[in-house]
């Protein structure tokens, strides 16, 4: 390659990696294009082939091309998605060669550290940038020290955080820095932090310890500085601003005028930064000691002058120091001040206490929550101080101290100090509640300690002194201020004038931080953005206008609402907006105006009926909402429901005093529920308060109720209840609350169970706690309604109930309906009509199940999050000392026990600490251990459903002999299966394993409890199929010597053959030798019978819809028996999206193919299956178009196609990926789902392509079929398949994996047959991961997999899979590793050691390098294939393994003594077929590719003193066979003639 020639043929990411600069820089003006071709797509997976060579991009040793390669690596992290994953390379390539280059390169690398910082990988190139701070050559620190200043700069401390950056250790040495520019590049990085934090970084620098002539300097620069405002911003804040402005766009468009919505992201203001999250903290205690020995005694001696000595000793360190690390020591040190503050006669000592506590507080924070009750009760006891320094500081101490706890936790010692005799102590109490007003929020200051601490400062207000009463009026009045004037007025209402006016002006003037009802200053920027855009509300108006425009203008109506949940839609079907507002609690609809409301009703109502409806004479209101209610019934479904209702309820309103005038109000509101989508949760909300009020009203209930209901039928019902039980919970009216209650219990009885019991509870709780006996009896009676959908379960609710006398009522109440049958529900399942236009003419069933969340009614109990007591008793589990281990385990149990019910965050700590205690090696922990299993479950509920890998761990356990360890584990497993059911452990692997485990203990408790719970388990219609894994195991547990064994699996026998079928059983019983196969049979026709009548029924077939049931869906439904409606109308194109979540579509496509593999063994089933599924069950599926896609399928699977050596090309090219990963990326499926859609049948295509491992399963069972009638297309597309079974070696389900590897033997036996040889990409394609498989945890994988390579020796080079081989030994897992040596010793001694590629010499290193291995079956086998190697050429065989040790060494002599045996003539090697000739690809166009590929040049063997021929040839296929010995394609061949 020395000419130019040569290398400018290569591609271009060759060229970047060539030992020639020139090269590398014509590389990176070519990949510099590419990238430049590739910016509108960041996610081409072309970007993935250049991760690994960033930094060498940027580290390259010429300073030319160094510097094209920095700016290729800066266009590749500017567009390519995947940069993120190079950041970390990047900048330490920049660190390490890029900072000490030419200025133009120092340039990129600062622009390459910038890109970093946009695309939001701050921290791991800040990391590595401040690497560079430490280093040796100043120019390196001081082009570090300018990136981070340059970044500062651009995007400002909200991206580039200042913090990590003011450290001592990493400020200080630049700044002092011997090298002149490294120090003004620290002041110019100092001076723009100056900028973003102001007077804040003059608070910190001290810390730093720095030199008076820098700090004069610095200051000097920060009085020509302005404040900081960034330049440059990440992607994330560009994406906002974009959608920002856009959206300003559009209100402008729409006429809401330019009133500057919020700003964008250039007018955020930069976040105030706390100096002391910035300070680090400093052990003062240690300083204190080292200033002052002996401080305790001095503090507590009797001089004060000695007691002033200590405290001076301790006043400059509290005070001097922002942030003071917490010490357990500070109890030794407060306690004493804090007895001197109450208690010394000598001011001096006291104030300075006084001054150290403060500072103290100042400076722990948080850490002094522990000394703050104490150090309030000591000042505030020390106001009665008369000296003005004095009461100054202890207001400055306390105020310190009560913001490190909340108020609740001294609002005792406040009000008892306000009630003190000393005036001055009252006075200066209130004083120190105006500041704690002054400061808190409103959620900071609970009702409950407000309601005890606002009488108190009322009673201030009669004092007779009055400072006092006017430091009372200002806490009440301040306290207003923050937590309102509702909640105040209950203690400010009943003052007399001059009182209440004293408190009123201190509320107008007072200033808070967080006044009631005000945004808070974080909030301020989002708060300003709705306010903005009131034009949005005014779409509603204009809905008459253009009727076919409706919904594109409710979808613009509810932009201002997007915020909460709902999304961008744009223009969405009016369906899909309704079924939104159904599944959401939120009412998302903006509120209208008074004027809005008044332009809406202008056009729709008459003048005289809207002035008629406020009329004080009750006979015109009469008349008014008679006009209102005949003009209702001429409005269509586009009339504004909204502006009617309110209109409705202007004064009087719903406390109309004329009971004809209401009755006429809520008929109105009824029949506005008709108005389809116009009757929105926002139009129901105005309405409810109202009719929940008059619902104990005789005379207006029978129509309250009607209208409620109504409003549920339009809404849903538990909408409409969850806000009328919160209204009626505010009324103190009996006869409403037990109306509703009434209300409620029949709105059950006629829409089901469709609520959610938790918004319900705290009325149910209220009436059924009532003292009436009323209201009591309708709520028992409304609880043992609901218990008859809920079962006992419902007193899950109550639990926390602590009247006995109610829980004994509540418990009466539901036994009382224990057997009764919930009536079928009559309302709330009418079907939507076609008018909407989602095209569900037949009505679909809206049964809002959604709302309830699937009620399941253990959520109702109170759990308690035990996280935290469960991460402090992991170091105890985690210990050494089994006594600490089981003192751990009790920890565990007693908190479990304490908190009865517990949430399931359990913390990840625990979980791998209880993994370790259920395998430890100490009985009596490990007992613990299973105890606890059996609490956690109780405890967990149904949260055990997201640990049930914690449940699987029990199984090994049952190996134990001791019968108490046994039952005790299938008790814990048992109290598990109660929430977890035994589907999801049949799914697993891990029952599999146990059903084949060498224990007789473990096989036997495991059929006998699983035994148990197939008896008990309720499942329709059957067990999952993974069933059929048990049934191998089954088979040799029927066999087995120990008679508990045979016993335990014959009970289970007719149970598993009830659900896998008596053909299914006899099928598996097939692979049996001979006697072991009639011993089955007998068996099988013995239990027969027994497991027919075990077997579950299938569920009966839906009736056909009565009514508009177009052809397609009648047909489609015969076809399949799915409870669910035939998905075509749903699975349409033109069918709203929101109808049907993929999810659901997804489920219905997975039972019906369940329920259709259920049956897979017999034809009629087969038939069902491709009768009704989807053809292409993907989401852009029409099954509408079902008779086309019947018609495809009867095609061929596999379509002949002649695109193999274009495909060849393409990826030698680089223009498909490369099949080369660890673990399989999202764009490998796409690939290869790209390639094979034209080659496969849609059905075929759809299964193998499916989310759904059964489809997968089904798809293998088409491919084994096709295998001896479409040979020729599996050939022609032999690459892509080995590619897809690849993809399947990832999976975790052990019947798919078991499937392909019994496609790949039955292929490669066809292939043998047709004389076909693999092509080298076609092994490639599938080879390292068959290899993966060797090592499989699963012995009948491995055993398939050992079998497949003696099958593939036939159609594949032994020396090209030794060469796979030995690349899978570079590996740490030590079955695979055994698994490859045994398969090479196999092939040496079928081949000899010609076999061993690249060299025999390196072959043999790399095996002997493992006869050391820790892993006793690793050692073993590489001696063993040593010991191939002797057979063929003797003590050889030492020299090949190059340099071993002497145990080594030893262990090899004595393995050949034990095991060798010579060879005097090599084996006559496995033969590849010699005639024939290749369908898809040509011998010139398989040459072609041969050259292309890029495996290593063989080598000759290597052997001293040993003449050996060595020659290499290609096979050549002729019709007669060449001479012995027989030379396969690219092989070595060694003369053993020769051989002494």
């Amino acid at each position: 390659m020395g000419d130019d020639s040569e290398w400018e043929k290569l591609p271009a990411l060759d060229k970047c990696l060539h030992k020639s600069w020139k090269a590398r820089s014509a590389g990176y003006e070519e990949v510099m294009k590419e990238f430049q071709s590739l910016k509108s797509n960041p996610k081409d997976p072309k970007f993935d082939q250049y991760l690994g060579c960033i930094k060498k991009f940027i580290v390259d040793t010429n300073a030319n091309s160094q510097e094209k390669g920095c700016a290729a690596a800066l266009m590749f992290i500017e567009h390519a998605d995947c940069a993120k994953k190079v950041v970390r390379d990047a900048i330490s390539g920049v660190v390490a060669k890029g900072l000490n280059g030419k200025p133009k390169t120092k340039d990129l690398c600062c622009q390459i550290f910038l890109m970093c910082i946009e695309i939001e990988k701050v921290v791991d190139a800040r990391e590595e940038i401040l690497e560079a701070f430490s280093s040796k050559q100043p120019k390196v620190v001081a082009a570090a020290v300018n990136i981070v200043t340059h970044c500062l700069n651009q995007f400002g401390s909200k991206v580039f955080p200042i913090k990590p950056l003011i450290q001592k250790s990493l400020l200080k040495p630049i700044m002092e820095h011997k090298d002149g520019k490294v120090r003004d590049e620290g002041k110019a990085l100092v001076t723009e932090m100056y900028r973003w934090l102001g007077d804040t970084l003059s608070k910190l620098l001290p810390a730093l310890e720095l030199k008076e002539v820098m700090l004069k300097e610095l200051e000097e620069e920060w009085s020509k500085v302005e404040k900081g405002t960034p330049e440059r911003y990440t992607r994330s804040m560009q994406a906002k601003m974009e959608e920002e402005e856009e959206q300003e766009e559009e209100d402008e468009t729409d006429g809401a005028g330019g009133g500057g919505g919020g700003g964008g992201a250039d007018e955020e203001e930069q976040e105030d930064v706390d100096p002391y999250d910035l300070a680090e903290a400093v052990d003062i205690v240690s300083q204190l000691n080292k200033a002052c020995s002996s401080f305790q005694s001095m503090l507590t001696d009797k001089s004060w002058k000695i007691r002033k000595e200590a405290l001076d000793h301790l006043v400059p360190l509290a005070e001097g120091t922002m942030k003071i690390q917490p010490s357990n020591d500070f109890g030794g040190i407060v306690s004493p001040l804090c007895k001197i503050i109450a208690k010394d006669a000598n001011i001096v000592v006291v104030q300075l206490a006084v001054r150290s506590l403060g500072g103290i507080a100042k400076g722990l924070r948080k850490g002094y929550s522990s000394h703050a009750k104490e150090t309030v009760i000591a000042c505030l006891s020390k106001y009665k101080e008369k000296k003005a320094t004095v009461i100054a500081l202890l207001s400055n101490c306390i105020d310190a101290a009560v913001d490190t706890v909340p108020f609740s936790a001294v609002s005792e010692q406040v009000i008892e100090s306000l009630g003190d005799k000393n005036p001055a102590v009252r006075q200066e109490t209130a004083n120190f509640c105006v500041r704690l007003f002054q400061r808190s929020k409103a959620n900071n200051l609970p009702k409950a300690v407000m309601k005890a601490l606002c009488p108190a400062l009322k009673n201030l207000l009669d004092d007779t002194v009055g400072s006092v009463r006017d430091a009372g009026a200002g806490a009440l009045g301040t306290a207003t201020k923050v937590v309102g004037e509702k909640f105040m007025s209950e203690y400010i209402n009943d003052l007399d004038n001059i009182k209440k006016g004293k408190v009123m002006d201190v509320f107008e003037k007072a200033e808070v931080k967080f006044p009631y009802g005000a945004a808070g200053p974080a909030k301020k920027a989002a708060a300003a953005k709705p306010a903005a855009k009131p034009a949005a509300k005014e779409k509603p108006a204009a809905k008459k206008e253009s009727p076919k425009k409706e919904p594109a203008k409710k979808a613009g109506a509810k932009k201002p609402a997007a915020k909460k949940g709902a999304g961008k839609k744009g223009a969405a079907p009016k369906k899909e907006n309704k079924q939104k507002l159904k599944d959401s609690e939120e009412i998302t609809e903006p509120e209208m105006t008074d004027e809005q409301v008044d332009e809406a009703v202008e056009s729709l109502l008459d003048p005289e009926i809207i002035s008629g409806l406020t009329s004080p004479n009750w006979k015109v209101r009469l008349e008014a909402v008679n006009n209102f209610s005949t003009k209702v019934d001429g409005f269509d479904k586009t009339v504004n429901v909204q502006a009617l209702i309110q209109v409705l309820g202007r004064k009087p309103g719903w406390k109309d005093n004329n009971a004809q005038v209401l009755n006429e109000k809520f008929k109105i509101c009824g029949k506005l529920t008709l108005k389809g989508d116009a009757f929105t949760k926002r139009s129901a909300n105005y309405a409810l308060e109202g009719l929940v009020e008059k619902i104990g009203d005789i005379k207006l209930n029978r129509q309250v109720t009607e209208t409620l209901l109504q409003i549920a039928d339009a809404i849903s019902l538990n909408f409409t209840s969850a806000n009328a039980c919160m209204h009626a919970e505010k009324q103190k009216s009996p006869k409403v609350h037990t109306e509703t209650c009434k209300w409620l219990e029949n709105a059950i009885t006629l829409f089901g169970m469709k609520i959610n019991i938790k918004s319900h509870l705290s009325f149910i709780k209220m009436c059924v706690s009532s003292p009436n006996a009323q209201i009591r009896g309708a709520a028992l009676t409304l609880i043992g309604t609901m218990s008859m959908y809920s079962g006992a379960a419902i007193l899950n609710a109550f639990s926390d109930t602590d009247n006995k006398n109610t829980l004994s009522q509540i418990e009466a109440a539901v036994e009382k309906y224990k057997n009764a049958k919930p009536p079928s529900p009559t309302r709330g399942i009418v079907a939507t009509d076609d008018a909407d236009g989602d095209g569900d003419g037949d009505g679909d069933v809206e049964v809002d199940a959604g709302e309830d969340g699937g009620m399941d009614l253990e959520d109702l109990i109170e759990r308690k999050d035990v996280s935290d007591e469960l991460d402090k008793a992991c170091s105890l589990l985690d210990s050494s000392a089994w006594k600490e281990r089981a003192e751990g385990l009790d920890t565990v149990e007693r908190t479990m026990n304490n908190a009865a019910n517990i949430k399931p965050n359990l913390g990840s700590d625990f979980m791998a600490s209880m993994k370790g205690r259920l395998a430890d090696k100490n009985m009596a922990v490990k007992t613990k251990a299973i105890g606890v299993m059996g609490t956690l479950g109780k405890v967990l509920g149904s949260g055990t459903k997201k640990h049930k890998d914690l449940m699987v761990l029990l199984v090994p356990l049952l190996a134990d002999s001791k019968k108490t360890i046994q039952s005790q584990v299938l008790e814990a497993m048992n109290v598990w299966i109660e929430h977890l059911t035994i589907r999801p452990l049949l799914t697993g692997e891990d029952l599999v394993a146990a059903s084949t485990d060498n224990n007789p203990n473990i096989r036997t408790c495991m059929f006998t409890w699983l035994t148990e719970q197939i008896k008990v388990t309720k499942v329709p219609p059957k067990l999952p199929k993974e069933l059929n894994l048990l049934v191998p195991g089954l088979y040799k547990c029927l066999e087995d010597r120990n008679p508990d064994v045979r016993k335990a699996a014959q009970a289970a026998l007719p149970y598993i053959m009830a659900h896998v079928g008596f053909p299914g059983m006899l099928d598996k019983a097939g692979s049996l030798d001979t006697k072991s196969k009639k011993t089955i049979q007998d068996l099988l026709d013995k239990y027969k019978e027994e497991a027919e009548a075990l077997a579950p029924k299938k569920a009966p077939k839906p009736k056909a819809q009565p009514k508009d049931d177009p052809p397609a869906k009648k047909k489609a439904t015969k076809g399949s028996p799915s409870k669910t409606k035939a998905p075509e109308k749903d699975a349409s194109p033109t069918a709203p999206k929101g109808k049907r979540s993929k999810a659901q579509a997804e489920s219905l496509r997975s039972s019906t193919v369940e329920e259709t593999d259920s049956g897979a063994e017999s034809a009629p089933s087969k038939k069902t299956a491709k009768k009704g599924l989807g053809k292409k069950p993907l989401p852009a599926a029409a099954p509408s178009k079902k008779k086309k896609g019947e018609e495809e399928d009867t095609d061929s699977p596999l379509k002949p196609n002649d695109k193999k050596n274009q495909r060849f090309k393409d990826e030698a090219s680089l223009k498909l990926l490369k099949w080369n990963f660890k673990v399989p990326r999202q764009e490998y499926f796409d690939q290869l789902q790209e390639l094979m859609e034209p080659i496969c049948s849609p059905g075929l295509f759809a299964k193998l392509f499916h989310s759904d491992f059964k489809q997968h399963n089904e798809a293998l069972k088409i491919l084994i079929g096709i295998i001896p009638t479409h040979l020729p297309e599996i050939k022609q597309s032999l690459d892509l398949l080995l590619k897809w079974i690849s993809l399947r070696f990832f999976d975790t389900n052990t019947s798919v994996l078991l499937n392909s590897l019994d496609w790949l033997s039955k292929c490669f036996t066809a292939l043998r047959e047709d004389d076909y040889i693999l092509l080298e990409q076609e092994a490639a394609a599938f080879m390292p991961y068959l290899i993966i498989k060797l090592g499989d945890s699963k012995e009948p994988v491995r055993k398939s997999v050992q079998a497949l390579f003696n099958e593939l020796c036939y159609i594949y080079p032994a020396s090209r899979t030794f060469h796979h081989l030995s690349e899978g030994l570079k590996v740490k897992n030590s079955r695979q590793r055994t698994g490859v040596l045994e398969q090479e010793t196999k092939l040496i001694l079928e081949n000899g050691i010609e076999v061993c590629q690249p060299s025999p010499k390196k072959a043999f290193e790399l095996v002997a390098s493992f006869i050391g291995d820790k892993d006793n079956s690793v050692r073993m086998a590489a001696l063993n294939c040593c010991v191939a190697g002797w057979n063929y050429i003797g003590d050889n065989i030492k020299k090949m393994c190059g340099n071993l040790n002497d145990k080594d060494l030893g262990m090899l002599e004595e393995r050949i003594k034990r095991g060798g045996k010579r060879i005097d003539s090599p084996p006559k090697p496995k033969t590849l077929q010699q005639s024939g000739s290749r369908d898809q690809v040509s011998s010139d166009q398989e040459k072609e590719n041969q050259g292309k590929s890029k495996q290593p040049d063989p080598e000759p063997v290597e052997l001293e003193d040993i003449p050996v021929e060595v020659t290499e040839e290609v096979a050549v296929r002729s019709p007669s066979p060449p001479p012995p010995p027989v030379k396969k394609r690219g092989e070595f061949y060694i003369d053993y003639s020769n051989l002494k």
